[in-house]
């Protein structure tokens, strides 16, 4: 089927709502070569993960996408069952975008392989930021669209063996807010009757949703969503960033509101995201709370160094992931070195200054606090974005691999409700 993120979902089913997920994404944009490469080292991270045993409600996101920062944009020489943007054919709808292939037949060996854990489900995810409304569009324009698009999802789904459908609409707005609505009801809808139909388990159906209140208002009808979602998967971060204006310092993805938050400011947490969404009719158990394992990055104008402190422009780029006012845990782990951290009390995360540069992150212990607060809801679980963003060769950290991953499971499996 269709994704321009190309994310693949892996959950536990053991938690009472049935969630949780560990996700891997491949952007559009890879050079064959480059991407034969990257899907190696992906399969030897999934045989690592497939190794211990996921917590219920564990989650998490590979994001792969680096490769067309470095020029990489071409795809050549392999054909098959294509991702990318939607292209509408007499059979469904395809796309324009080459080179999925290559991911597929790594997929499909992957989740027959003996090493997989049977705790897993493999959830396909079609949209994302780039993919925006647009992508979507065509799909709901009219009833025969969507029943075309519903029915070659299905078939997709089934014939590459995976376990469901994520739809990450990001972010419908107030006309596209029906048209949301009716898709994920026609999509549940035709899954119960393809599992009364068929020998295998339903297909599973989420969907990635925004954490801000205003977008929710406007994108979303919870209660009609919460009938047909198995969950939501709520993108708890990019609360704050240099996209902002006026442009001071703010955390990604502070767990609290802040003793200085005022306004539509104190709505940019993640408590206050889960309890409105809560409040709006979506079951606390199927609600999975977004995670990061990256910080968004400020360079400072003044001597200030304080969240609200006036800034001049995004951070500058990490040397690995090139983004700036970006950097992954990995590469936050190395700028820790030399810089001053601060833990925020009352938003219970940490932030860090070298220099003119400001980042807020999460950490292993802000982590494990947020897995706290989401067991003493009873949240359906915790979703992380995304696991390649995390210390995996644990060469960065001195933390061991994956140290944010393991946090959430250790966190999920040990910390008392």
């Amino acid at each position: 089927m269709i994704d321009s993120r190309q994310v693949t979902q892996f959950w536990s089913k053991e938690s009472p709502a049935q969630k949780g997920a560990v996700l891997n994404s491949f952007d559009h944009g890879r050079c064959v070569e480059e991407a034969r490469e990257m899907m190696k080292d992906f399969e030897r991270q999934w045989t690592e993960l497939s190794d211990f045993q996921v917590e219920p409600g564990s989650a998490g996101f590979w994001r792969n996408g680096e490769s067309e920062k470095r020029g990489c944009r071409k795809l050549r020489g392999i054909k098959g069952p294509e991702y990318g943007h939607p292209r509408e054919t007499d059979q469904g709808y395809g796309s324009d975008c080459h080179g999925s292939e290559v991911f597929l037949e790594r997929f499909r060996g992957l989740a027959a392989s003996s090493g997989r854990n049977p705790k897993l489900k493999i959830l396909l995810s079609i949209g994302g930021y780039l993919f925006g409304s647009k992508g979507f569009h065509p799909m709901v324009e009219s009833s025969s669209s969507t029943l075309k698009f519903v029915n070659s999802v299905i078939l997709f789904l089934r014939n590459h063996n995976f376990d469901g459908l994520d739809i990450s609409w990001i972010y419908p707005n107030v006309k596209d807010n029906t048209h949301f609505t009716v898709l994920i009801h026609k999509l549940a809808e035709a899954f119960q009757q393809d599992f009364v139909k068929s020998t295998k388990e339903r297909l599973l159906l989420t969907a990635g949703v925004s954490a801000g209140r205003q977008m929710i208002d406007n994108s979303y009808q919870i209660k009609e969503l919460a009938k047909d979602l198995d969950f939501i998967n709520l993108l708890s971060f990019d609360f704050h960033g240099s996209w902002e204006k006026p442009l001071v310092t703010g955390h990604n993805s502070p767990l609290r509101k802040g003793q200085l938050d005022r306004g539509t400011n104190s709505y940019y947490n993640v408590e206050y995201a889960v309890g409105y969404w809560i409040n709006k009719g979506m079951p606390a158990e199927k609600v999975v709370m977004g995670i990061p394992t990256y910080g968004h990055s400020f360079t400072l104008a003044s001597a200030e160094t304080a969240v609200g402190a006036p800034a001049s422009g995004p951070g500058a780029a990490g040397p690995i992931t090139k983004s700036s006012g970006f950097l992954a845990y990995y590469e936050i782990c190395r700028f820790l070195q030399g810089a001053k951290i601060t833990r925020l009390q009352d938003q219970q995360v940490p932030y860090a200054v070298k220099g003119n540069q400001w980042v807020g992150y999460d950490d292993v212990e802000s982590v494990e606090t947020k897995v706290q607060f989401l067991k003493n809801l009873n949240l359906g679980g915790a979703m992380i974005w995304s696991i390649d963003m995390d210390d995996f060769t644990g060469k960065f950290c001195s933390q061991g691999p994956y140290p944010l991953v393991q946090a959430v499971k250790r966190s999920l499996g040990s910390l008392e409700r």
